[in-house]
């Protein structure tokens, strides 16, 4: 589906959003989709899922950042596996465990192309985010996308246990072919990410002179998604204002 064809979906004024389609490998791929009302070109922005897949909560963050003046796009990174919002964290497990790094990154590689043909886009100004899961992909992406202009990872996956047919390079080892800033934001009280895994990360960005900021939060894991328990309205807040101001630099400057 085509910028052009767009099916507006009920929202306030100053933005439009639809659902819309793209082409990865021969795999139609859903989207999420919110802009400016306003004709002009922007900034765009791909919002990366979390576990639970492309659920109201991203849906909601894809429309935040049409309102701060960015194309808001989040692609279905489960369409590969017939998959798209669960509540079961059982099930979002199984979905999230059979993704492979390569799906991923030829997906998101075809929203950055699809984002580009689009004419409200800035072709040269093209950021991407993601939570928990997504913040491992738009690590993924960081180190396979030259386009890519800016990169902020929340709590999202640093090292792996070991290199798979699945998983076989960890985001810390792409550093070196990143090119674009990265942003990392990390609650201190997660159970999955490691204080250790983030000082890795950061230790590889100032080696390989990468422009970055790493920030935590007394807060826990998914201490951004203010859907669930884990939600940290303080520490959201902030991180909120730092995302906003990173995006900024590098996408609006």
């Amino acid at each position: 589906m085509s910028d052009k064809q767009e099916k507006e979906i009920k929202m306030p004024e100053e933005i439009l959003s639809s659902t819309v389609q793209f082409q990865s490998n021969g795999n139609t791929i859903a989207a999420f989709q919110a802009r400016p009302k306003a004709e002009g070109t922007y900034p765009a922005i791909i919002v990366i899922q979390e576990w639970w897949g492309l659920d109201d909560h991203i849906k909601d963050v894809v429309s935040r950042f049409a309102r701060e003046g960015y194309v808001g796009f989040a692609p279905n990174l489960y369409a590969r596996l017939g998959g798209n919002v669960t509540d079961s964290a059982n099930e979002a497990g199984r979905l999230m465990s059979e993704l492979r790094d390569d799906w991923i990154i030829k997906d998101l590689n075809e929203a950055v192309n699809y984002l580009k043909a689009l004419s409200f886009v800035n072709k040269e100004r093209i950021g991407a985010i993601g939570y928990c899961m997504g913040g491992t992909c738009t690590l993924l992406l960081a180190g396979h996308n030259r386009d890519l202009k800016a990169a902020a990872a929340y709590y999202g996956q640093i090292v792996y246990g070991g290199s798979t047919e699945k998983q076989p390079v960890a985001p810390v080892d792409l550093v070196p072919r990143m090119t674009c800033p990265i942003l990392y934001i990390y609650g201190e009280e997660d159970q999955w990410i490691t204080m250790n895994d983030v000082n890795q990360l950061k230790a590889a960005l100032e080696r390989h002179g990468k422009t970055h900021e790493v920030k935590t939060y007394p807060a826990p894991h998914a201490f951004f998604n203010d859907s669930r328990e884990s939600y940290r309205p303080d520490a959201a807040r902030d991180a909120w204002e730092t995302t906003l101001r990173f995006f900024a630099r590098s996408l609006k400057s």
